[in-house]
This record gives structure tokens, C-alpha cells and sequence, in this order.
């Protein structure tokens, strides 16, 4: 099916921009092990729970509704409320558009001791676009400052400046609740909440967590790296047991050097650092 576009996305990236996806050993041996893509619900994303909806100051511009006034933050509660009942359609996956600026603040932050797969946004967008759902993919914005418009989906593809290091190409695909109630945020006294309301109205079992879509990787992944701070252990294992499985014969990319900051320490300057350069990558 055809990727959907929505109102002032910004433009793709070129096609052989390189794509990651960084992540911990366990989702790695299920990513290579299942050849599925994981999306998980937009909601449930923990580590920002503004994700998939518009800071409270832009709403207040785009409605004209005025700070501590007392009918203007109800109508904000329920608007934001609406606004994040909307994200629960849509399940995500989260790639990262390669930066050797950031490399090291993304494996601090999502795969410490982990693994991230490489691919290229065109190779992407062509899996992508055989799924049979309704799929949207695109670079992700950040900040609110050129928005001019209510658009929900463009709240779905934006994130705090404070985000702006990930790089991040979103996949979405939306997946809604046939049955699923419309005002699940307000509650038996008619009064507007921020969230739905799971406790009096649960959701149907038949809405998941997460969903899953075949991805073939043979002609998707061009190669895996390693976390600088990955054990031996999980080196072994991702360059004797998973670059060359089944008609897969990937590259490993995989820096180790004492003059590698810890994550400790680089946590303490804010995540930032880089690889030194090295002769000691691995390729396969």
C-alpha cells in the first residue's frame, strides 16, 4: 500500500541516507530470529509521555485559549485529552538517521550494552511500503515552531527540541479499535481528563501492546554495529551467530578502545561524546 503523507511533513531524507535502529541484545536476536518489525503504541512510549501530542503552549496559540483562565484549561484538558486517544491507533517503530556527532548519546540511551542494525531510509521505505495497513514514515520534527496548522498526525512526527540529537524516522502505522469508545477521558461526572480513563472504560482485549510485520531482512539490512561498551559475550555472539545467518553475510561494525568514555561518564557531560577514530573495527 501506498505511504500516506500528511498537511507540511517535512521532506525524505535521501534514499541512502543511513538508517539505525539501536537496541538492546534481546530485541536484536528477536528483530534477526523473527524478521518482523516491532511497533509499539504510541501512548505507551514512556521516556516522553508528551509523545504524539502538541505541548499545552501550542495548543493554547492555535485555539486562542488563554493561560490560568478557568474555562480555557478545561477546554485545554479535553482537547489534549482527545489528542491523546487519537495516538493509541497508531504503533511506532523508531529509527535513527546516522550522526557520528551522536552516535555515542544513542547507544547510551538505547542500547548500552546492546546492538543496532543498519539499513538506508530507501531500502525502508520500500519495506514499508508493502505492508498491507496504513502506514506513514517520515523524518521527525522538532519543536513547534514552524507549525502553523492542527494536525494531528504532524503532532504524531514531532518531538521537543530536547529529542533533536535522535535523528529519528518514524514509522507508523495506524491500527484503531473498531469498538473502541471516542470519550474515553471523561469520566462518570462528565468531567475531561488528560488520559483515557482505563479503570472505567478498559480496552477491549484485542487491542495490543504492540504488532508485528514480516520484514524480510535479505536486501534490507546492510550491516550491524556494536555497542563500544557491549561484553565479549554479546561481540561473540553477533559476529559468529547472527551476521552470517541463514543468506545473510553482513558487515560488523564494532569500535573498542580504552579512550571510549564510560556511560557514567558521559552521563555526567550530558550523553555527549564521540568514537575515537581507530583501526579496530571488525568487518565481516
Amino acid at each position: 500500500m501506498p505511504l500516506k503523507s500528511y498537511d507540511q511533513q517535512l521532506p525524505d531524507p535521501s534514499p541512502d541516507a543511513p538508517l539505525w535502529r539501536f537496541m538492546p541484545l534481546n530485541f536484536f536476536q528477536d528483530f534477526m530470529a523473527n524478521e518482523e518489525l516491532y511497533l509499539r503504541r504510541c501512548d505507551l512510549y514512556a521516556n516522553d509521555p508528551q509523545d504524539g501530542i502538541p505541548t499545552d503552549d501550542f495548543v493554547r496559540r492555535q485555539l486562542g485559549l488563554q493561560r490560568y483562565r478557568i474555562e480555557d484549561e478545561i477546554a485545554l484538558i479535553s482537547r489534549q485529552g482527545s489528542n491523546r486517544l487519537f495516538t493509541e491507533m497508531y504503533y511506532l517503530s523508531c529509527w535513527s538517521l546516522y550522526s557520528k556527532e551522536h552516535e555515542m548519546q544513542m547507544w547510551q540511551q538505547y542500547a548500552k550494552h546492546g546492538v543496532a542494525v543498519q539499513t538506508t531510509f530507501g531500502q525502508m521505505q520500500a519495506a514499508v511500503r508493502q505492508f498491507p495497513d496504513e502506514m506513514h514514515m517520515g523524518a521527525v520534527r522538532y519543536g513547534d515552531g514552524d507549525m502553523t496548522r492542527y494536525n494531528l498526525l504532524q503532532f504524531m512526527f514531532t518531538k521537543g527540541t530536547k529529542f533533536s540529537w535522535e535523528t529519528e524516522v518514524r514509522i507508523a502505522m495506524c491500527s484503531p479499535d473498531p469498538k473502541g469508545g471516542q470519550a474515553r477521558n471523561y469520566d462518570e461526572n462528565n468531567v475531561a481528563h488528560r488520559e483515557a480513563l482505563d479503570h472505567l472504560y478498559p480496552r477491549h482485549p484485542w487491542v495490543f501492546d504492540s504488532k508485528r510485520r514480516r520484514l524480510l531482512l535479505k536486501g534490507i539490512i546492510t550491516g550491524i554495529a556494536i555497542s563500544p561498551w557491549a561484553p565479549e559475550t554479546v561481540v561473540n555472539e553477533v559476529k559468529h551467530d547472527w551476521a552470517s545467518i541463514g543468506d545473510l553475510k553482513l558487515p560488523i561494525h564494532h569500535v573498542s578502545s580504552s579512550l571510549i568514555p564510560s556511560p557514567e561518564d558521559l552521563a555526567i557531560h550530558g550523553g555527549i561524546g564521540r568514537l575515537p577514530q581507530t583501526p579496530a573495527a571488525v568487518a565481516q
